[in-house]
């Protein structure tokens, strides 16, 4: 059975003064009094979309001025500061979102992962391939080790169609005694042969590549995730704010 999200009215509202900025010629917004006016809520409810709307960069806030709106911001695509949830990415895009959880191998001994992982080398690990497609055309292929410790079982691969939203830290959810309570990301660039021909690319395209380390609430690495994005498919993308360079 699915869990049932309610939706809260600052929600709504923010959802309507959204697709209003979005339909709009001008670049300002009606007062507050007038959007509250408009749309039958207080101005506590309005300020607080409000203040959603300009923390995701899509309006700016200028003290005695109003708010103006940020049409290069709605126009954004593929933003990893509002999400990194692929799925959802990849239906941003008009395209149908699919995802694929293969278990490959149990090994031990690889000494770089144990000491990102506060191991002994000697404890075994289980390796994932999580591959996310967008229209059948693969999009996203991630690698993740896990220690072996903390699952009770290997858990079966796994098929998932639509936006549903199944990341890759829902093994730990799923599978394991443990919660993530934040991932740590690298990014960088690297070549990879065997993602490339994944791709359908020349084995020496050069990919963007996540680094990612998860953890729990006692701050305790359990798990690692490289993390390769096809080009030809995935540009990501962030914006960031005057407030947040330069505060």
């Amino acid at each position: 059975m699915k869990r049932v999200i309610v939706e809260s009215l600052k929600d709504k509202v923010e959802k309507e003064l959204k697709s209003y900025i979005e339909r709009t010629e001008d670049n300002k917004l009606p007062t507050e009094e007038q959007l509250a006016t408009q749309l039958g809520v207080s101005r506590q409810t309005i300020r607080e979309a409000l203040a959603n709307l300009t923390q995701k960069g899509y309006i700016a806030k200028r003290k005695g001025k109003g708010n103006y709106i940020l049409k290069s911001v709605l126009k954004t695509k593929m933003r990893v500061d509002l999400s990194q949830d692929f799925a959802t990415i990849i239906d941003s895009l008009g395209l149908e979102p699919s995802q694929k959880r293969t278990f490959i191998q149990e090994r031990s001994g690889n000494e770089e992962l144990a000491k990102r992982l506060d191991l002994d080398p000697n404890e075994p690990l289980l390796d994932f391939r999580w591959d996310y497609y967008a229209d059948g055309q693969l999009a996203i292929q991630g690698y993740v080790s896990i220690p072996k410790k903390l699952f009770a079982k290997i858990p079966e691969d796994d098929m998932v169609y639509g936006k549903e939203n199944v990341q890759i830290d829902s093994l730990y959810t799923n599978h394991c005694s443990q919660d993530v309570s934040h991932n740590i990301i690298k990014v960088s660039a690297t070549i990879n042969s065997v993602t490339s021909q994944a791709f359908g690319l020349d084995p020496r395209t050069i990919l963007m590549f996540w680094d990612e380390t998860f953890y729990n609430y006692l701050d305790q690495p359990i798990g690692v995730c490289d993390i390769f994005f096809n080009p030809n498919i995935l540009q990501m993308s962030m914006v960031s704010t005057h407030e947040q360079i330069f505060r």
